[in-house]
């Protein structure tokens, strides 16, 4: 008899680890089911808003420049043959954190996407003594894009706009992701140069040759 009793106590504590974890499982489905694409959704919408605030940007100074639609690539150079553009074209921004001599401050970096930043020179010319790529977070807070659909732009008062002198020295037109990584625009360098005005500062990390 207590051998029976002990099974029954066995056999409900089975079934309820079971329901517990059955319901964990549909909870998890539930979210999956219903709240991922509300994020999805939500990215897409911010994605959409950005380009339209840009396109507007744009538009309101007469630039000359070209939308290109595109799947999205995962590297620079991938990105650059689907728009039939060179790889120096690129406009590559990175959102960045400056500190030191009483410096605290979030810099938008643009440079060529065939070259590599410099961190400390970067610092350096903002007037810092040290610079750090700032965390997804502070991305997304700061441009509600994610990384690698960054434009070249500020749209956001606390971040300071910088570009490479070298970036308007090779090409007359840049090429970058705009809010989106499936949605391009191939912008004249001078018009960029005079609606952005970016703070010129040589920051390119500099190869030594053997």
């Amino acid at each position: 008899m207590d051998i029976d009793r002990e099974k029954c106590c066995r056999w409900r504590v089975a079934n309820l680890v079971i329901a517990i974890f059955a319901g964990r499982c549909a909870c998890v489905t539930r979210w999956r089911r219903y709240h991922l694409p509300i994020v999805f959704k939500r990215r897409e919408t911010v994605s959409q808003a950005t380009f339209e605030r840009l396109q507007a940007l744009l538009d309101s100074h007469a630039a000359r420049y070209r939308v290109v639609e595109h799947p999205s690539a995962g590297k620079s150079e991938e990105v650059a043959k689907i728009r039939g553009t060179q790889l120096g074209q690129g406009a590559k921004a990175l959102v960045c954190h400056v500190k030191g001599n009483g410096i605290k401050q979030h810099v938008l970096a643009v440079l060529p996407a065939d070259q590599q930043a410099d961190l400390n020179a970067l610092a350096r010319g903002i007037g810092g003594t040290r610079a750090s790529l700032a965390s997804p977070a502070e991305v997304n807070a700061l441009t509600d894009c994610v990384f690698g659909a960054i434009p070249p732009f500020s749209l956001h008062p606390d971040l300071l706009l910088v570009a490479d002198p070298l970036l308007f020295s090779r090409f007359d037109e840049l090429a970058f992701n705009a809010g989106t990584l499936e949605r391009s625009l191939i912008l004249n360098c001078e018009d960029y140069r005079r609606i952005a005005a970016p703070r010129s500062v040589m920051f390119i990390r500099q190869t030594v040759e053997s």
